[in-house]
Order: C-alpha cells, then sequence, then structure tokens
C-alpha cells in the first residue's frame, strides 16, 4: 500500500526565530542608516571597511549582523534586497545590484531606523578644495 505525502511539514515559529527576525530588522536599519547614501550615491564600499565605518558614524555601535543569525558579513550583505558583492579577499566590495529593489527596501526599513540610533554622515568636500585637487592632478 503506497501513502499519498500529506501537504510539507511546516515549522511552528519559537520565541527564539522571533527574536532574531527582531534582530535581523535592527540590523538590517542599521545597515541602512549607515551605507544607503554611500551605496546610492554610486561611492565605493568594501566588506572590509563596514564595521570600522559602522563604529565611527554610529559612536561606538555595531551592526550586530552576528545576533541577527549571520556568521559573517558578506553573508548579511548578500541577503539585503538589491545588493551583492563582488571581487576577492579585501577587494570584496558592496554593489548595488537593482537600485529599485535597494531603494524599496531602505524605505521599508525607514520604520525601523529610530532604533538604529544616531548615525554621523560623513561630511561633504568643501568645493575648494575640490578644485585645488583638480588642480594639482592636472598639472
Amino acid at each position: 500500500p503506497h501513502s499519498t505525502p500529506g501537504p510539507p511539514l511546516q515549522l511552528i515559529p519559537t520565541a527564539h526565530d522571533a527574536s532574531v527576525e527582531a534582530e535581523r530588522k535592527v540590523a538590517r536599519a542599521r545597515f541602512v542608516a549607515g551605507f544607503m547614501d554611500d551605496l546610492l550615491f554610486g561611492r565605493q564600499l568594501f566588506v572590509k571597511q563596514i564595521n570600522n565605518l559602522y563604529l565611527m558614524r554610529s559612536r561606538g555601535a555595531s551592526l550586530q549582523y552576528k545576533t541577527a543569525g549571520y556568521r559573517k558579513l558578506q553573508e548579511f550583505i548578500m541577503d539585503l534586497p538589491g545588493l551583492d558583492c563582488q571581487g576577492l579577499g579585501n577587494q570584496l566590495e558592496v554593489v548595488v545590484t537593482n537600485e529599485k529593489e535597494f531603494a524599496d527596501f531602505c524605505k521599508e526599513c525607514s520604520e525601523v531606523n529610530a532604533d538604529a540610533g544616531e548615525i554621523e554622515k560623513p561630511k561633504a568636500v568643501p568645493g575648494s578644495f575640490q578644485k585645488q585637487v583638480i588642480t594639482v592632478f592636472q598639472s
């Protein structure tokens, strides 16, 4: 006698699953708060820089991707909509592969950003200094 397979087994979410999911939302919101502008404006961002940049920009807070269930920062980044990592070793770079998907994800994260803490954005380079640098390299 052959039995027909039943519906797929579904796991019942536990309190641990809920806490990991909450940590993921916070980690994602922190990443967006810290790096959205860099990525949407096409600034180069290497994976190896992210922890230190975030620590500086957040005045000592961390992304806490490990408490969100990720073993490596690269795994965390590759799980974010519209982003990927390209390159090898210390040249592994975060790239936007789908700008609309990433921008939509950033909007979703804005609800959680209150938990992300205050982020210091990098100051713009003054135009007068930019002109001096251009003059030096044109000489």
